[in-house]
């Protein structure tokens, strides 16, 4: 049996039994998430896993972010004692999520655990101890251009098991030690809606830029092409600079997107600032971060070529001020 979980928001659920936001539990099945948003659920009391339960079932999960999901196991709760019943993640974001016990992101329990993270951020989470992953039964976690940092506890990590396969990864705290793992702060953007998905951009000076091994992951979490020969580690691909374009005719701003989805960000936008009430905009189909307006907003004319996309929410208005 298999069930497919695809574009999905599963937000703001509570449960008393495990799993607040998904539970599985049914041996020789499988449960595949992807394009998906898991977050502020909870799981009450001794329930575990916040975002996902999932007793002895597959479970694939790609291009999905789990955040802000608290339980006694904060993110993922993971038990596998079938062989085959294994836990990929790829190209995801495991962010905020709290766990009271150990665990903050992942819990791994079972007695054949196999996990895979490609191409993975798991960052900023929290737990009593191990805030990324906890793996008491020493089960094999293979880490490829992935990044766990900042996550809050006196070690993130509980071991990666017997043999796992290292590659071109961070673990900033040192709580896991191996030639192919660079111990170093991965310098994350705090948690943002970039394209219409929760990430962790990297910063400028991001020692995880341009240092990754080519893999079969062409394209990272929102969809953005990685770089062939040295992708960036974890689930984005960092953003290239500006760059300079040339107005159309009347035209005194255009929207570039180059920090966020915020329009009053002047980093956003070609002229370093953000338009006034006299100004013409354009929004070009660029594959840059989708605009959303939140707040009210004024210009003078909005011309959004073909294909492009924004959002206005939370009630904000878009004034006009042309004739």
């Amino acid at each position: 049996v298999m069930s497919i979980i695809n574009g999905c928001d599963i937000s703001y659920n509570q449960s008393n039994n495990e799993g607040g936001g998904i539970s599985q539990s049914s041996t020789g099945t499988s449960l595949i998430i992807s394009s998906a948003t898991i977050t502020n659920n909870i799981a009450s009391g001794v329930a575990r896993g916040g975002g996902i339960y999932n007793d002895d079932a597959f479970l694939s999960i790609t291009a999905t972010t789990i955040s802000n999901n608290t339980g006694r196991i904060g993110g993922i709760y993971h038990i596998q004692n079938t062989n085959g019943n294994n836990l990929n993640i790829i190209n995801s974001t495991l962010s905020t999520n709290i766990g009271a016990d150990r665990g903050g992101a992942i819990r791994l329990e079972g007695t054949a655990i196999l996990v895979d993270l490609t191409h993975v951020t798991i960052a900023n989470n929290s737990a009593s101890t191990f805030g990324a992953i906890s793996n008491p039964n020493n089960g094999t976690v293979n880490l490829q251009n992935s990044i766990i940092g900042n996550n809050t506890s006196p070690a993130e990590v509980e071991g990666l098991g017997v043999s796992p396969t290292i590659v071109s990864s961070i673990v900033s705290d040192g709580s896991v030690l191996d030639v192919n793992i660079q111990n170093i702060d991965p310098t994350l953007a705090p948690l943002e809606i970039f394209s219409g998905s929760l990430i962790h951009r990297l910063l400028p000076a991001s020692p995880a830029l341009n240092v990754g091994t080519s893999s079969a992951i062409t394209l990272d979490q929102i969809g953005r092409l990685r770089n062939d020969g040295f992708p960036d580690i974890g689930a984005f691909e960092g953003v290239l600079p500006c760059e300079n374009v040339t107005l159309p005719s009347g035209v005194q701003n255009v929207w570039l997107g180059c920090i966020s989805s915020d329009w009053f960000d002047g980093r956003n936008w070609s002229t370093g600032s953000v338009p006034s009430s006299s100004s013409d905009v354009i929004l070009l189909s660029m594959g840059s971060p989708i605009l959303i307006i939140n707040t009210d907003i004024s210009c003078k004319k909005i011309i959004a070529q073909k294909g492009t996309k924004y959002y206005v929410i939370n009630g904000a208005k878009i004034f006009f001020t042309s004739p």
